[in-house]
């Protein structure tokens, strides 16, 4: 959904849905390989990064960095929102 909402241009909805969606990431336990293939959070920081919230964008990459050190996708994210 926060996909759906993103390319439709509602970007506030999308964080809403990408906020709800790392919430349920963030209780799945660690395991290998991982259950999602890359962090929720590299979503939610390119929605707020459209919505204009650069510094919570940034920290939105910095936390999927976090999570998946030398992410490329991320680390261009941050690197815009810079």
């Amino acid at each position: 959904l926060g996909k759906q909402a993103s390319f439709r241009g509602r970007h506030n909805q999308a964080i809403e849905h990408f906020r709800a969606a790392l919430a349920i990431d963030n209780r799945i336990p660690y395991m290998e390989p991982p259950w999602w293939y890359y962090p929720v959070s590299q979503s939610l920081g390119a929605a707020l990064y459209r919505a204009g919230k650069y510094d919570e964008a940034r920290q939105a990459f910095t936390a999927a960095l976090a999570k998946y050190p030398n992410n490329g996708w991320a680390l261009y994210g941050l690197s815009m929102a810079e």
